[in-house]
């Protein structure tokens, strides 16, 4: 289960464990951990995305 909540509502999701695994495993193929910042600022990106009311 991940659950994510902010003041603008909540949202629960169930996963499977090994499914999620493989995923997120899979996305060091594509973005070589250390070089996010190459791709994008996370804390920019979670900045706007936090402070909208959805």
């Amino acid at each position: 289960m991940i659950e994510m909540s902010s003041p603008s509502g909540q949202a629960t999701f169930e996963v499977n464990a090994d499914q999620l695994a493989d995923f997120v495993n899979g996305t060091y193929y594509v973005v070589a951990p250390g070089d996010e910042h190459r791709w994008m600022n996370v804390d920019e990106a979670l900045s706007q995305l936090l402070s909208h009311n959805l």
